[in-house]
């Protein structure tokens, strides 16, 4: 299992935590994620990289498959504003029409074989939501792999679909719990509640996390983000030492009877893209964006100096 660092956060470069985690994943070897749609963090991963260090950094990168006029585009801009050469995998989202990805004779399977040719994408896989999962039996044969949701309290995968398919290479989203932060784990009996207990007494939830994910044989990546230097060292020292968890099979169990149906529905998703997609690029939201994180990172600055001068 390999990990991704999500840029999905506002990263910045006065940020001296923000410096310090990026710094470590590279060094660490780790893969980025990363959308257009995160304003500033693409430019951040730019400036604290170098053309050598980018040019082996394996890159998962989020892009709408229902308009296939700006395919191309968006592709292109991803490039251009991380300073890479390829996209490792291009992860396309959107509703029914991600499906074309296993139709040969679609437009979208076809424009994707052209960036794959023109040596833009290495490999591309559909993202789906959980009401999507449902219809991969119905669509696609066995050992289909995919993006999707998942964490310790509940992977956004059918049951069925986690019971019935031979699954291989997929990659999890948000693996920390980004997506769940309201969702509790449903248990079967008090033997289950117990152990859960017992493993967030024993482990970081950052161990749970990873040493959970690593069980599902058929993930071959994970995806997670953190503006902590302290998670990232967790993060860090996880693959360095690869620790296994007790009963791994129990923690398996509560993470699948706690599938939990999308935190959001496809159709408001592809709505809020369509408003917002060239807003988020401009240049205007980036500079806005900035200038109020380092108001805000210098105010918190000012609070700390006035309680230790006693001015606050």
């Amino acid at each position: 299992m390999k990990f991704h660092f999500g840029l999905g956060k506002f990263f910045t470069t006065f940020d001296k935590s923000h410096r310090d985690v990026m710094r470590m994943s590279i060094e660490a070897g780790f893969g980025i994620h990363y959308c257009l749609d995160y304003p500033g963090s693409g430019q951040f991963f730019k400036k604290m990289t170098s053309a050598r260090e980018r040019s082996s950094v394996k890159a998962i990168t989020r892009v709408p498959c229902f308009n296939i006029d700006v395919l191309h585009s968006e592709v292109d801009l991803t490039l251009k504003t991380l300073g890479l050469e390829q996209i490792d995998t291009l992860q396309l989202w959107g509703g029914d029409e991600v499906f074309d990805i296993f139709n040969t004779d679609s437009v979208l399977y076809r424009e994707l074989l052209i960036l794959k040719k023109e040596g833009k994408i290495n490999n591309f896989l559909p993202q789906l939501y959980y009401d999507q999962t449902i219809k991969l039996n119905d669509i696609v044969q066995a050992n289909t792999p995919f993006v999707f949701y998942g964490s310790p309290v509940g992977l956004h995968v059918n049951k069925n679909i986690l019971e019935s398919k031979d699954l291989t290479h997929s990659i999890a989203m948000s693996i920390f719990g980004g997506v769940d932060k309201l969702v509790k784990p449903i248990f079967d009996n008090d033997d289950e509640l117990e152990y859960w207990n017992q493993i967030k007494e024993k482990y970081s939830w950052t161990e749970i996390c990873l040493m959970n994910l690593k069980n599902f044989e058929w993930i071959e990546k994970v995806v997670g983000t953190t503006g902590s230097k302290k998670h990232m060292e967790e993060i860090v020292s996880y693959f360095l030492n690869q620790p296994k968890i007790e009963n791994a099979d129990l923690l398996n169990k509560i993470s699948i009877q706690s599938c939990s149906q999308e935190h959001m529905a496809v159709q408001n998703a592809k709505k809020r893209w369509l408003e917002n997609h060239k807003r988020l690029r401009s240049k205007k939201v980036y500079m806005k964006s900035l200038a109020y994180h380092y108001i805000k990172k210098n105010n918190a600055i000012h609070n700390v100096i006035d309680k230790l001068t006693g001015r606050g």
